[in-house]
Formats: structure tokens, C-alpha cells, sequence
């Protein structure tokens, strides 16, 4: 067997750190701490979408990593909190976008209401510790959501009198 056939698959570390900062096992450690960094700017370019930019002052740039570690944080966050529901962190972001308000007007008076999520989505908002209000504050022109009209046939009023 040849000499570079023997070191097929191994791989050396070099440092400059002195051997009193850290043993050879610390070291090695921390190194396979680095594929726990690679995996997390995986996830931030593929499920984040966090995309490179071109900045070109300092302050945007720490800002935009700012930002990105802030969000990867959050994934992570949501990950350990559902990893009982057996869901990507994606696909429960997805279920809870499928929550909505009403806004009823009657009169003058505008009130917004939240209903009771589906159980799944329940299900994942307990596991993050969140509670939905029943009612929200609404301040005319403040919905930046997409609103949908809906019209009875019949005004109460008519409907009363039958």
C-alpha cells in the first residue's frame, strides 16, 4: 500500500494556538463545531432565502448579517419548539399564514376579530408560548392586508322584521 492511500479520508489540523490554550481533543472539537456554522448559512440561504447583496458601507453590511443571524435565531428557536409535531420550521410557518382576522364593520365602528385557529395551528402556537388576542385595534386605513368585502343579501334590519 502506498503512503497516501494510509491517509485516505484523514485530515490534519493545524492552529496557533500554544498547547496550554487548548488540548488536541478541544481542538478538534471546535473544528467539528464548524459543520454546525456551515449548516446554519445552509439554512439561511435556502429555507431564510437570505441572498447576497452587494453593500457598500460598513453599517449595511453588519446590519444585513445582523438581520440574518437574528432570523436563523428565530429559526432555530422555532425548530427546538416544534420538533415534537414532526413539521419543517417552513411548513408550520406556512399553516400559521393560513390564520386570518374579520373585520366587522357595523355603522361607523370597525372591529377586528381573530378566530379560533384549527387545532394544528393551535398546536404550533402553543408550542412557541403565543396567545391570540380575540380582538384586534383597528384604525381606519392601517389594514395593509388585502381586504374582502362580504355583503348579506339581506340588511338586519329586514332580517329582524321577518
Amino acid at each position: 500500500m502506498q503512503d497516501g492511500a494510509k491517509l485516505e479520508g484523514c485530515y490534519v489540523i493545524k492552529t496557533d494556538l500554544p498547547g496550554e490554550a487548548a488540548d488536541a481533543k478541544t481542538i478538534h472539537k471546535r473544528y467539528k463545531d464548524l459543520a454546525l456554522v456551515e449548516k446554519s448559512f445552509r439554512t439561511m440561504k435556502s429555507m431564510l432565502e437570505i441572498r447576497p447583496i452587494f453593500v457598500r458601507k460598513a453599517n449595511r453590511t453588519r446590519a444585513r448579517f445582523f438581520v440574518a443571524m437574528l432570523a436563523y435565531k428565530v429559526e432555530r428557536y422555532l425548530r427546538k419548539s416544534w420538533a415534537d409535531l414532526d413539521m419543517t420550521v417552513g411548513e408550520g410557518i406556512r399553516m400559521l399564514s393560513t390564520i386570518t382576522s374579520i373585520v366587522l364593520t357595523i355603522g361607523n365602528q370597525r372591529i377586528v376579530r381573530v378566530p379560533d385557529p384549527n387545532s394544528l395551528c393551535q398546536q404550533l402556537l402553543s408550542g412557541i408560548n403565543v396567545v391570540l388576542p380575540e380582538i384586534l385595534p383597528h384604525k381606519s386605513g392601517m389594514l395593509t392586508c388585502k381586504e374582502v368585502y362580504l355583503d348579506t343579501r339581506k340588511k338586519l334590519h329586514q332580517c329582524r322584521k321577518s
